[in-house]
C-alpha cells in the first residue's frame, strides 16, 4: 500500500469514527433532553395537585378555626337560637375538598402509592380516626345550647385537625423527595405551602 492510501484509509476512518462518535452523541443528549422532559411534566403535574392539596388543608385549618369564633363571640341567647349545622358543614365540606384532592392523587399516575384519600381522615385510634373525632366534637357541639360547653366541645377539633393536617403533608413530604432528595425539609418546613396556614 502506497503512503497516499494509507493516508485515504486513516482519513476515511477518522471520517467514520467522528460520524459514529457524532451519532452517539446527538442519540445520547436526544435521550437526556427526553427524560428531563418527562420529569419536567412529572413535577408540573404533581405541583398542580400539591396546590390543590395544599389548599385543601388551609380550608380544613379556616374552617375549624371559623366555627370556634363564631361560638365564642356569641352571648348566651344567641347561642341558644343560633343553628350551628351551617356552620359544621363549613368543617364537613372542607374535608370533603381535602379529600377529593387526595382522590385525584390517588388516580393521578405521577404520585407515589393508592393510600392517599385515606389520609383526609387522618391518623386512627383503634377504630376511631382523627375525622372521627371531629365529627363527634361537632355533634357535641349541636346538641348543646349552652355557649360554655359549645366552645368546649369546638375547642377539641384543634388536635384531631392538627393531625390530619400533618399526615397529609408528610405524604407531601415523601412525593415531594420522589422527585427531588435535594429538597429535604424545604417544603414542610414551612408548614406545606408557603402561603398555607401554620396552625389551627
Amino acid at each position: 500500500m502506497t503512503p497516499q492510501e494509507v493516508g485515504w484509509a486513516l482519513s476515511g476512518g477518522g471520517i467514520v469514527i467522528s460520524l459514529g462518535w457524532n451519532f452517539f452523541n446527538q442519540y445520547k443528549t436526544g435521550r437526556i433532553a427526553s427524560e428531563l422532559r418527562k420529569e419536567q411534566y412529572h413535577t408540573a403535574q404533581w405541583e398542580r395537585i400539591r396546590g390543590k392539596i395544599d389548599s385543601g388543608i388551609d380550608g380544613l385549618v379556616v374552617a375549624g378555626r371559623a366555627i370556634l369564633k363564631q361560638a365564642q363571640e356569641l352571648d348566651d341567647a344567641a347561642t341558644r337560637n343560633f343553628s350551628f349545622e351551617i356552620l359544621n358543614g363549613l368543617v364537613v365540606d372542607a374535608q370533603d375538598e381535602l379529600a377529593l384532592a387526595l382522590e385525584e392523587a390517588d388516580a393521578s399516575d405521577y404520585c407515589i402509592g393508592r393510600d392517599w384519600l385515606a389520609a383526609a381522615n387522618g391518623p386512627s385510634h383503634g377504630w376511631e380516626t382523627a375525622w372521627d373525632t371531629v365529627i363527634a366534637c361537632l355533634a357535641e357541639a349541636g346538641g348543646t345550647q349552652v355557649k360554655a360547653e359549645r366552645v368546649a366541645a369546638l375547642s377539641k377539633v384543634k388536635e384531631p385537625i392538627r393531625s390530619i393536617k400533618t399526615m397529609v403533608q408528610e405524604r407531601c413530604r415523601i412525593q415531594d423527595l420522589t422527585l427531588d432528595p435535594a429538597r429535604l425539609g424545604d417544603r414542610n418546613s414551612e408548614g406545606g405551602n408557603t402561603q398555607s396556614v401554620s396552625r389551627i
